[in-house]
């Protein structure tokens, strides 16, 4: 009888570890999702940003200020951080994605 009481707390004991965890990952993807929409809300920065750079380096021919020389490099350099695999293991994998599709899509491949 002492086996069954055993084998049902641990029974118990797993599926309250199994309810933390799921809630443990609601909380993760969204600040994943937070933290993307973030990252997406500074596109338009960027973009005007480059606009303006364009902008300056036409009207400075004669700068040598390293930020308006323009770039005749072929290859590009990728630095990516990616997470430890905790609770958003997925990321890392459309992280990989992403650069795979933007590498295709380069003309000098």
């Amino acid at each position: 009888m002492a086996q069954i009481r055993e084998i049902k707390r641990r029974i118990k004991s797993i599926n309250s570890t199994a309810k933390v965890t799921h809630a443990m990952e609601l909380i993760s993807a969204a600040k994943m999702r937070k933290a993307q929409e973030s990252a997406l809300s500074s596109r338009p920065y960027t973009i005007n940003l480059n606009q303006i750079l364009a902008e300056l380096r036409q009207k400075t021919k004669n700068t040598s200020h390293k930020l308006l020389l323009e770039n005749q490099a072929e290859k590009t350099m990728v630095i990516m951080l990616t997470t430890d695999r905790g609770f958003v293991g997925g990321l890392n994998i459309n992280l990989f994605r992403e650069i795979a599709k933007s590498e295709k899509s380069k003309p000098y491949h």
